[in-house]
């Protein structure tokens, strides 16, 4: 009932279509998109002619910082200023996440959390709106202050401080086009933003273009397996020979043969003996799509407001569209010619397979209409500071994906003596099959956090938080290939947790001073989630600074989860000609697969040790290392198993379907539960960042100084261990020796990443080189036995800041301009079998259709 009070006000908020159209009619047609993307190029160098209203930098006091964290023992991992981050060429907080990286990451790789002057932010709205021009410094502080913010204490945080006075507009054009042609991508921002203490506004607005990516703008053979041909091949029943006498002519057994290109000699049994087991192969890269056409729009707005004493209310709203569009190849016939059918020269019967090149391309469209509103309070009472949020999202998907034809009509001509070997005639062919699954995703929730310190102990103060959250969600879905798993759906979620941090020594305190500072922080709480009972979480941690330089850390984490909905009540979704690997049987081919949700899927239960070692080594903090050994033990994880091997085969028999055959048809990637994993990684992180010298004076005029910035850091990550029990009493996979799960094959044992930028008086680059150690799939046939090679990318980003590069030109004032060259040498994942033969679902096209990519990107602020 308190769930049903706090959320009766949000019911109504649906998403309508007159919402999602409003946006829809910014980008209503390729024209006006260009037109968009124009004017806000013009609008870039018309910024002479527009006011700025930033105050130069504050004090400290100034800061919004009144909601901070509390009182805490860890120290922030890494503190950045303004002119840092400028040097590196930031322009908004995507950016600082591509740029920094794997420091910016948890021990398990989660990406950080984020904080916005030591408060939870409302919403993602509330974070992305805030542009980087109103923040004052950045701090990222490790995974223990996670969840004195109602986080999970699983990922580091990063906080932002706000400038206390801001008035600003920015806008960004970006197009970015592939070297090897094809699938490029338009994108363009325009928004405004307010800051007055705890006053904001913020408005933004976005228009995203992706143009369509053929398969035929790529070096991809066609599959010489598929028996299907725009001419058509000719097989026999159930796999076996065509006809005893062509075998005998072929001096071998035929089960395939080439339709002849003659008709006259289609009739003619000896017409099929020179294409006897070479049967025809028909290139489908004009008829599908590697990557869709997609267009996106989205507005969003935030705002707060001083509601009077210590209170601050806040409101943020988004509306977003997405459609996309591909093609899914030609449709397929396979047509039964009876024995006594004139036009056959067989005396048996066999099957005609065809790609019906005379009927339309197959189709698939797609949309997804987003609208997300959000409330909230924060305040503090007594010492206390407390934070209400609530939310309220609602995701409508609908997809429509076509199948085939029906060829009852045809089939029965043929049966009564029409001629199968001819082109199909067009008016014997039934309409389109077309699958139509739709969804719609509802999700409300409220959260009380509540944080101060209760007590002072004899080491310093007991910080506490406590979390109370209600969560009610829904799901419907429906697909016309699978009215059996239609879903209809309703969740609601109530609970809360308590996290204490307790001082025990403290040099300051001068309580037991030779420990340093030494801390611990103790974590409970319990949840009721529908259908999944009581799920409990905790963790206890130990922080551990011995002296000013050198922190350890030490976490023991147990978490239960319940799978989010949209894996439980997702449409199904099907889609032809999906290239795929049989690694039971050897092939490569294309199967028809299947996305959708799983109803029956368990909650996660996860127990998690991390252990962490921080390092300052050198007087100045410029030079930072961390070492993080992570342990974890994962039951009943929530997985897409996307590659068939014999072990997977016998887990999942009913996620695969064949043919008479034996010849893999379809193939299941809807989420299952499995069983249990262990894992353990090390990861090393040594870095530096800061300017080379001393900084020089400003001139008197004020200009910034002419200062070399240097941000560098390696971070290094080896998997231990990695075993997997699909099962109760199976045997475990070695992800890391050969077995897999997935389509990529086994987990790489190293991953590495290096980061680089530098920066002097207007001109930076960034080089980002990531490397992936190789991995393999054993299997016994040497066809499906598949090595993967070490992979690595590098990334190079050159980036200029004109007003410092053209003082003197109004039209270069807070204009950025960036060129960004992403995988410059065009490298792309190798796979090979044992035969040293790439498998046809793993050309390198397939796995990564773009390659190298150039961007320009133009940034102007007002």
């Amino acid at each position: 009932m308190i769930i049903e009070t706090i959320f009766s006000f949000m019911r109504g908020c649906e998403l309508s279509t007159a919402c999602t159209d409003c946006v829809e009619n910014m980008a209503a047609s390729n024209s006006r998109f260009r037109t968009i993307l124009l004017s806000n190029v013009i609008l870039l160098f018309a910024g002479s002619r527009v006011a700025a209203q930033e105050v130069p930098p504050v004090n400290p006091e100034d800061i919004v910082v009144r909601n901070q964290l509390p009182a805490t023992e860890v120290e922030p991992l890494r503190r950045f200023d303004p002119q840092e981050l400028r040097a590196m060429g930031i322009s908004s907080i995507a950016d600082m996440i591509q740029r920094l990286g794997a420091q910016l990451k948890g021990p398990d790789g989660s990406a950080p959390v984020y904080a916005i002057n030591g408060r939870r932010p409302l919403d993602a709205t509330e974070v992305n709106t805030l542009p980087f021009d109103g923040i004052q410094s950045i701090e990222l502080l490790p995974q223990e202050a996670a969840p004195r913010l109602g986080y999970p204490p699983n990922q580091p945080v990063l906080n932002f401080a706000t400038k206390a006075k801001f008035h600003g507009y920015e806008a960004m054009a970006s197009g970015q086009s592939s070297t090897d042609g094809g699938g490029g991508t338009a994108d363009s921002s325009i928004g405004m933003t307010r800051l007055r203490g705890k006053s904001r506004l913020s408005i933004t607005a976005y228009v995203t273009q992706q143009a369509e990516l053929r398969q035929e703008d790529r070096r991809i053979s066609p599959d010489p397996a598929i028996p299907f041909d725009i001419l058509g091949n000719v097989t026999g029943i159930g796999g076996g020979e065509i006809d005893p006498r062509l075998s005998e002519l072929a001096g071998t057994a035929v089960p395939i043969a080439a339709i002849p290109k003659a008709p006259d000699a289609r009739g003619t049994l000896a017409a099929y003996l020179p294409s006897a087991n070479r049967p025809n192969v028909t290139d489908l890269g004009p008829y599908r799509s590697l990557r869709p056409r997609q267009r996106r729009t989205k507005l969003s707005g935030f705002v707060s407001q001083p509601l009077g004493g210590s209170v601050t209310g806040m409101l943020s709203l988004s509306i977003e569209r997405r459609r996309n569009w591909s093609l899914q190849g030609l449709a397929t016939a396979s047509i039964l010619v009876p024995a006594g059918n004139a036009t056959s020269p067989f005396d048996t019967d066999v099957i005609v397979n065809r790609y019906l090149n005379e009927l339309p391309v197959l189709k698939q469209t797609g949309s997804d209409n987003t609208f997300q509103a959000g409330a909230g309070l924060v305040g503090s009472m007594g010492g206390w500071n407390w934070t209400l949020r609530l939310n309220h999202d609602v995701v409508r998907n609908r997809t429509d994906s076509d199948l085939g034809f029906d060829m009852t009509g045809t089939q029965q001509a043929v049966s009564m003596g029409g001629d199968a070997f001819s082109p199909i005639i067009s008016g014997d062919v039934g309409p389109v099959i077309r699958d139509r699954a739709r969804s719609t995703v509802r999700n409300s929730e409220a959260q009380l956090v509540v944080d101060g310190i209760p007590a002072t102990l004899p080491a310093g103060p007991l910080t506490l938080t406590t979390t109370l959250s209600g969560l009610r969600s829904g799901t419907d879905s429906t697909s016309w290939s699978f009215p059996d798993a239609n879903v209809s759906l309703n969740r609601d979620q109530a609970g809360g947790s308590v996290t204490a941090s307790i001082p025990i020594a403290s040099a300051a305190y001068e309580v037991l001073p030779f420990l340093g500072r030494l801390s611990a922080e103790i974590s409970g709480g319990a949840s009721t989630v529908s259908r999944h009972g009581t799920l409990l979480n905790g963790h206890l941690g130990l922080n551990w600074a011995p002296t000013k330089r050198v922190q350890f850390l030490a976490t023991l984490k147990h978490a239960e989860t319940a799978p989010i909905l949209a894996l439980i009540g997702a449409p199904r979704i099907t889609t032809p000609n999906t290239p795929f690997v049989d690694l039971v049987s050897g092939e490569s081919l294309f199967v028809t697969s299947v996305l959708g949700g799983n109803p029956d899927l368990l909650a996660e239960r996860r127990r998690t040790l991390t252990v962490t070692a921080n390092l300052t080594p050198l007087k100045t903090d410029a030079v930072h290392t961390s070492l993080i050994y992570e342990d974890s033990t994962i039951r009943d994880q929530s997985s897409s198993v996307s590659v068939l091997t014999p072990a997977i085969s016998a887990a999942f028999p009913d996620r695969f379907v064949r043919d008479a055959s034996g010849k893999l048809v379809s193939v299941d990637f809807s989420p299952v539960n499995l069983y249990r994993e262990l894992q353990r990684t090390l990861k090393a992180t040594l870095s530096y960042g800061g300017p080379l010298g001393s900084p020089p004076q400003s001139p008197t005029q004020g200009a910034p100084p002419k200062v070399t910035y240097l941000n560098a850091s390696l971070t290094p990550t080896l998997k231990l261990e990695d075993q997997l029990w699909l099962g109760p009493g199976t045997v475990p996979l070695d992800l890391l020796d050969g077995d897999s799960i997935t389509a990529s094959g086994g987990r790489s044992c190293w991953d590495v990443q290096a980061d680089f930028s530098l920066f002097r008086d207007g001109l930076g680059l960034y080089l980002q080189s990531i490397w992936h150690s190789g991995s393999r799939a054993r299997n016994p046939a040497p066809t499906a036995d598949l090595s993967f090679a070490p992979l690595g990318t590098t990334n190079l980003t050159v980036y200029s800041d004109l007003e410092r590069l053209l003082p003197n030109e109004g039209w270069a004032k807070k204009l950025m301009i960036d060129v960004m060259v992403h995988n410059i040498a065009n490298t792309r994942p190798r796979v090979r079998d044992r035969l040293g033969t790439t498998p046809v679902a793993y050309q390198p096209a397939y796995l990564d259709p773009l390659g190298r990519t150039v961007t320009l990107r133009m940034f102007k602020r007002f």
